[in-house]
C-alpha cells in the first residue's frame, strides 16, 4: 500500500509538507509524517488540516486519542475551505457526544452539509438515517451516494481517491487481499453511524497486537477513501428498490443488477443472493453460481437456494445426494422457517432414489411425518397419503391414505383435493 501523487499539482506554500508527510506515510512512519502534517497545518493546508485531525480523531500515533485536537482542526478544515469530510466528522463528533454533547440535530445538520458538498459516506449515512422515518429522503440519498461512489469506483490499478483531492490516490497492492476488505466486517458491525467505537476500541488494545493495529488502519483509510468499497450494504437496499419498484423509483432491472453485482463483488453474502435471485428467472446457471458464492459467505437462505437447485436441476444438474448434504446443513441453523417444505422435499428424493441417492422409503416417511406432525406443511399430507396408497414402506392402508389427503384438503393442497375426489369417487 502506498499513496500517489504528482508534485507539479501541489504548489501551494505548505505543500511541501504535506506531500513529505504522505512519503512517511508510505513507509509505515506515521509519526513523522504527523510532525510533517502539523507543519502544513500553519499554512492551513486543507488535506494536511484533514489528516493530522483524523490523526488524532482515531489515534493512529498514539494509544491515546485527542478528540480535542481532532475536532479543533476538522472545525478550522470548514471554516476556511469548507472541507466535506471535515464537515462529516464533526456531525459524527454529534452523533456520538465525543467531546461535544450529544446532538442528534445537529450531526444531522453538518452531515447534510457534508452530503451536499459530495461526501459519499455523508449521503449513504443519510439514506440509513432516514430509513424508518423517511423512504423518500432515504432512497435520495441512497442513489445519491451510489452515484458518487460509482464515480470513485476502484479502478483496474486498484486506486481509491483520498481526501477528496483528484490528484492523491490510496493504490493497493494487487498481490495481496484488498487492504481495506481485510477488515471489512468490522466496519459492518457499527456501519456508517459511528466511526469512533471501532477507533475507541482500538486505542484501548495494546499497539504491539498488529491485528488491532490493523483494524484502526483499515478504518483510518475507509474513513478517508472516496472509493467503491464499502457502501454494499446500501447498494443491496437501492437495487432492491430498483428490483420491486417503490415509490418514484420505477422498475429497472439494470439498474438494480448493476447495484447488485457492484456490491457482490466486494463478497457481501446478501448482495450475491440478491444477485442469484435477479438471474433466476433470466438465467439459471449464473443464479446458481451467485446463490453458491453467498452460500460459501454465510448466506442460510442462499444455502436453502442451492440444496433447492440440485434438487430440482435448476442450473446445475440434479443431485440428489448434494441436494440431502445442503438441506441437513439447512436444518441445523436455528433460525429458519422452512424445515416443513425441507423435510417433505427430502422425503420425496428417498422416495424417488436416483441422482446418487439410493431409494430408501424407511428414511421418506420419516421426513414426511416430521413435516407434517411438527410443521403441519401440507404437502406433506399429500405425500404421506400416497405412501400408504401404494404401499410404499409400510402396509398398504387406503383409510389411512384417505385422512391424510383430507388433512392435505383442509390446508388447501391441490393436489390432496385431487386425491381426495377420486378415492371419494371410487367409493361411490
Amino acid at each position: 500500500m502506498k499513496i500517489t501523487y504528482k508534485k507539479s499539482d501541489f504548489p501551494e506554500p505548505g505543500e511541501s509538507q504535506l506531500l513529505l508527510g504522505l512519503s512517511h506515510i508510505n513507509n509505515n512512519d506515521y509519526l513523522t509524517a504527523l510532525t510533517c502534517f502539523e507543519k502544513a497545518v500553519t499554512y492551513d493546508n486543507q488535506q494536511a488540516l484533514v489528516l493530522a485531525a483524523s490523526f488524532y480523531y482515531f489515534g493512529l500515533t498514539s494509544t491515546k486519542r485527542d478528540l480535542k485536537k481532532a475536532l479543533a482542526y476538522y472545525t478550522r478544515a470548514i471554516s476556511v475551505w469548507e472541507n466535506p469530510l471535515a464537515q462529516y466528522m464533526v456531525g459524527t463528533m454529534y452523533y456520538d457526544g465525543d467531546i461535544v454533547d450529544q446532538d442528534t440535530t445537529r450531526a444531522v445538520e453538518w452531515i447534510t452539509l457534508s452530503a451536499e458538498g459530495g461526501w459519499s459516506d455523508a449521503q449513504a449515512w443519510l439514506g440509513s438515517n432516514y430509513l424508518k422515518t423517511s423512504k423518500e429522503l432515504a432512497q435520495k440519498w441512497y442513489h445519491m451516494a451510489w452515484k458518487t461512489k460509482s464515480q470513485y469506483a476502484s479502478s483496474t490499478d486498484h486506486l481509491y481517491r483520498i481526501l477528496s483531492h483528484d490528484s492523491i490516490f490510496l493504490q493497493l497492492d494487487k498481490t495481496k487481499v484488498d487492504y481495506l476488505s481485510q477488515n471489512q466486517k468490522v466496519l459492518e458491525m457499527g456501519s456508517f453511524h459511528s466511526p469512533s467505537r471501532f477507533a475507541a476500541a482500538c486505542c484501548q488494545t495494546s499497539t504491539n497486537n498488529q491485528q488491532e493495529k490493523d483494524k484502526l488502519n483499515s478504518v483510518f483509510w475507509y474513513s478517508i477513501t472516496e472509493s467503491g468499497n464499502f457502501y454494499h450494504h446500501f447498494l443491496v437496499y437501492l437495487g432492491t428498490i430498483y428490483f420491486i419498484g417503490v415509490a418514484d423509483f420505477k422498475k429497472d432491472y439494470d439498474t438494480a443488477v448493476a447495484c447488485f453485482q457492484q456490491a457482490a463483488a466486494s463478497g457481501n453474502a446478501k448482495a450475491q443472493y440478491c444477485l442469484a435471485t435477479s438471474y433466476e428467472k433470466t438465467d439459471k446457471p449464473e443464479s446458481f453460481k451467485w446463490f453458491t458464492q453467498a452460500k460459501d459467505n454465510g448466506d442460510v437462505d442462499a444455502l436453502l437456494k442451492v440444496a433447492e437447485a440440485y434438487c430440482h436441476g435448476r442450473g446445475t444438474p440434479i443431485d440428489y445426494k448434494e441436494s440431502i448434504q445442503h438441506f441437513e446443513k439447512y436444518l441445523q441453523q436455528k433460525t429458519i422457517y422452512t424445515q416443513g417444505s425441507v423435510h417433505n422435499l427430502m422425503g420425496q428424493m428417498y422416495a424417488n432414489g436416483g441422482y446418487g441417492l439410493k431409494q430408501n422409503y424407511t428414511l421418506a416417511l420419516k421426513h414426511f411425518k416430521v413435516s407434517v406432525d411438527q410443521y403441519g406443511y401440507k404437502k406433506g399430507f399429500t405425500n404421506l397419503g400416497l405412501m400408504y396408497a401404494k404401499g410404499y414402506g409400510v402396509e398398504r392402508d387406503e383409510k389411512r391414505a384417505y385422512e391424510y389427503y383430507k388433512k392435505g384438503a383442509e390446508r388447501k393442497c391441490g393436489v390432496s383435493k385431487v386425491l381426495l375426489q377420486i378415492m371419494e369417487k371410487n367409493l361411490e
